[in-house]
């Protein structure tokens, strides 16, 4: 597709700081015009009959946040085709859990980098094209793709939406969201390393979602949860009359021809198991149980393990050619104590998905979260979030804003603890705290 960018395009900034105002404007070179506001109040006096030609609007939350927050907590004199992107420190937790439960979904870590920027500036140009209500930007050329078969591509903003699951504020989170990206436009195999709890099962479906395969299925196997005996009909399988009882049975490849399987706890795989997989991934091609006729499978694989396997190739507990096979792209995920800040993002997304969007995190219970070593990664933020939200004696209701002292955490640590934590007034660290057992 071949984009026709308009010099009347405007991206607006609202900065009081010459670095933001002067990166996006080098950024902006043959994209558009910038203006820059100095202030909210300027802004909304510049808005009156300019809004057709807005396309992007950089807000600056550096300094003054409260007072630039109501131009996405009350956006009525926006057009709906205005897509916002907001300048932040590491450090503003509170205001990032605020401005994702409001649908912002790019954000930049201080003044970036100007081809990073520059990228950001052309996702909002194609972002136009898809927006609803939204004006176009960008056009095709008549003849561009005429008889090609329309196909599904993420927009920029479903693409932010998919890595906002994965935080992206900290450096380790953006590092992430960068691998990401690069193996989903692959398709390698790929090996998710990692603790366990930190998110490996969302990092494969964020790479499955943004790869060429989105619209075939994505296969969620747990190599734990597969009798030894049953593996051949699991994973290649069945046909009638295979052995009594047997039904017709497609298999996890078939299920997943041509989309992705995911195989959650790989290092689990028995040693007998090894070269049966080593050979449908070698020959592409599988035996159902009961059937002398192979079949093609067409699948890509992402496997995901908690163990050292390259030590365990060391020792013969793995096959090392089925390593090479499988670990053609290989992904460590962070833990969730090397990423604090991006707790707020993760947290937003956790409510979400629990359906408790509504629940407003107060300062010193952002604050608490992240004063806690999480030796349970993501994973125990979420049982964390489940408990807290919950009001005790009151079922079926939740709380409306979580504090500090509405946090469970554990059982055997009282609230007291945590929000002396969250105030200051605790110096201790909470994770030693826990572990001697100082609170019992």
């Amino acid at each position: 597709m071949v984009l026709f960018y308009k010099y009347s395009e405007m991206f607006i900034t609202v900065t009081s700081r010459a670095d933001l105002a002067r990166a996006v404007t080098q950024a902006a070179r043959g994209l558009g015009r910038v203006w820059h506001a100095s202030g909210v109040q300027e802004l909304q006096d510049h808005s009156r009959g300019n809004l057709s030609c807005w396309k992007g609007l950089i807000i600056d939350f550096r300094d003054y946040p409260r007072e630039r927050f109501r131009l996405v907590d009350q956006p009525s004199w926006l057009s709906g085709a205005v897509l916002v992107v907001a300048v932040v420190e590491e450090s503003q937790g509170e205001l990032l859990f605020d401005l994702a439960r409001r649908g912002v979904r790019t954000w930049l870590p201080g003044v970036p980098d100007g081809a990073f920027l520059r990228e950001t500036l052309e996702g909002l140009l194609r972002e136009g094209q898809e927006r609803p209500g939204g004006a176009f930007l960008a056009r095709k050329f008549a003849n561009d793709n005429a008889r090609k078969q329309p196909r599904h591509e993420p927009s920029c903003h479903e693409e932010d939406g998919v890595l906002h699951a994965l935080g992206g504020v900290s450096a380790a989170g953006r590092a992430l969201q960068d691998a990401v990206r690069g193996a989903s436009a692959s398709g390698l195999p790929v090996v998710l390393t990692g603790e366990s709890g930190a998110g490996k099962q969302v990092v494969a479906q964020a790479i499955h979602a943004l790869s060429p395969r989105r619209d075939k299925p994505f296969v969620d196997v747990n190599i734990c949860g597969v009798p030894e005996g049953l593996f051949e009909s699991e994973f290649f399988g069945t046909v009638p009359g295979a052995y009594t009882g047997a039904v017709r049975r497609k298999g996890y490849f078939h299920s997943a021809r041509g989309g992705t399987l995911f195989l959650d706890e790989i290092g689990d795989l028995p040693g007998t198991l090894q070269p049966k997989l080593l050979k449908a991934i070698e020959q592409g091609s599988v035996y159902s149980v009961g059937s002398d006729e192979s079949r093609r499978v067409e699948t890509r694989l992402i496997c995901a393990t908690n163990r050292n396997i390259e030590n365990m190739v060391r020792t013969g507990r793995f096959r090392e050619d089925l390593w090479y096979r499988i670990a053609s792209i290989i992904i460590e995920i962070p833990p969730l104590r090397d990423r604090l800040e991006d707790i707020p993002l993760l947290a937003s997304k956790i409510l979400q998905a629990l359906g408790k969007a509504e629940v407003i995190l107060a300062p010193d219970a952002l604050a608490a979260l992240q004063h806690r070593r999480w030796p349970g990664n993501v994973r125990e933020l979420k049982s964390v979030l489940e408990r807290s939200v919950l009001i005790p004696d009151a079922p079926g209701r939740v709380r409306e804003i979580l504090r500090s002292r509405d946090l469970v955490f554990s059982p055997k640590i009282t609230s007291r603890v945590w929000t002396e934590a969250a105030e200051g007034d605790y110096t201790g660290d909470l994770y030693e705290y826990e572990r001697r057992g100082d609170h019992l």
